[in-house]
């Protein structure tokens, strides 16, 4: 597997080009060889010194607000901790694995325990869970500690199912970031989904959206190509509502696909209509820093440059930003572009200079078109602009 993977850019020029391996077959790799490596008995999770540090991400962290001095407390917390076993004065040293498990079986339910050496791995769901740290301390320390209130987890997960009172028609859209789902709120959307850096949601994810949506026809933006598949999947599956998925690549066309909808209107169809038509009609840029050296489309890339895609190919690159986006809106005027309205999406809302640097350079090329800046806070583009 690993030597086609190393022939995937000579299958794909665009690899090729880029320099790169394709990123699927790399993680399917990856998958089968975490499996082996199961199998085998080895520390699938042990990792190397060159693999980068995964950050924990902030859309994990639950809504504590969620949680108060009156909320009922009923399903305790997950508990989870790998125990050192300790050979030294002062520990029990007649550890018996099925001793250990009957003990904590008394003492919570869902008990899993993995003995991997002289470490213990353990997850169990307590009521009280000073009585399983007392108990693991007496034959050893903690490695590892994760304690999670799971009343609290049940509160936001609840919030997320409840449904919204039933309606004819509702707009399901995938964002990445707060400050997008603001914004896509704000124009009436019924229910966003963070899709994460990644944009990429599962089925079960849209499927979950389309309950609370609640609606006999729900219109769905999937705001990114990886979301597709999964999207069609969540349309298979639930067989409650009529789905509707009008294929956005971008926040910015479903951004102004929700602008172009007709809320009045209770002709589902017709909404509908005015939504894709809006999409077919919007350009896009995408302005974003390149992470490493490449190539793409016979453009040279060098880490740290702008880059400017226009309709999701690559247009231009530059050490200066502006020259970037002077580049890639020359060749658009060149195409026969020409905007009224322009909008732009922006990572930081108070990246004034930018924005000014952008306005000049909108009004250089296009006058008479009417230029707004929003805060959408998406984490990968500097900017992204939807123009029409």
């Amino acid at each position: 597997m690993k030597k086609a993977l190393q022939k995937t850019p000579e299958m794909l020029p665009v690899l090729k080009e880029a320099g790169v391996v394709d990123s699927g077959a790399a993680g399917y790799v990856y998958i089968v060889e975490g499996m082996v490596m199961a199998l085998r008995g080895e520390n699938v999770l042990g990792g190397t010194s060159d693999e980068p540090e995964l950050q924990p991400k902030s859309e994990n962290v639950p809504d504590d607000s969620l949680f108060n001095a009156f909320t009922p407390f009923s399903d305790g917390y997950c508990l989870e901790f790998t125990l050192q076993l300790m050979k030294t004065e002062g520990y029990n040293q007649n550890f018996s694995r099925e001793s250990f498990t009957r003990k904590l079986q008394t003492l919570g339910e869902s008990l899993a325990l993995v003995r991997d050496g002289d470490r213990i791995r353990v997850h169990i769901h307590v009521m009280k869970p000073e009585s399983v740290i007392s108990y693991a301390r007496g034959f050893g320390e903690f490695v590892s500690f994760k304690l999670e209130n799971m009343q609290l987890q049940h509160s936001v997960r609840d919030a997320k199912l409840q449904k919204q009172p039933h309606k004819a028609f509702a707009r399901v859209a995938v964002v990445n970031g707060e400050g997008s789902a603001k914004l896509f709120g704000g124009l009436g959307c019924d229910v966003v989904i963070d899709g994460g850096r990644t944009m990429n949601p599962g089925a079960q994810d849209f499927v979950e959206a389309f309950s609370r949506a609640n609606a006999d026809v729900i219109a769905v933006l999937p705001d990114n190509k990886n979301c597709f598949m999964a999207a069609r999947q969540a349309a298979d599956l639930y067989s409650v509502s009529k789905i509707e998925i009008i294929e956005t690549v971008n926040i910015a066309e479903g951004y102004y696909a929700l602008c172009m909808d007709v809320p009045n209107s209770d002709d589902a169809a017709f909404r509908i209509s005015q939504m894709r038509e809006g999409v077919q009609k919007l350009s896009s840029f995408a302005i974003a820093e390149a992470s490493r050296d490449s190539s793409f489309d016979g453009i040279p890339i060098q880490c740290g440059q702008t880059l400017v895609f226009f309709d999701g190919k690559i247009c231009s690159a530059s050490e200066d930003s502006l020259d970037a986006v002077r580049d890639a809106f020359g060749k658009a005027r060149d195409a026969g572009r020409d905007f009224d309205s322009i909008f732009v999406l922006c990572r930081d809302a108070n990246d004034t200079d930018g924005q000014d640097g952008l306005r000049a350079l909108c009004e250089e090329f296009w006058p008479l078109a009417d230029v707004s800046f929003l805060a959408a806070g998406q984490p990968v583009y500097r900017y992204l602009i939807g123009a029409v």
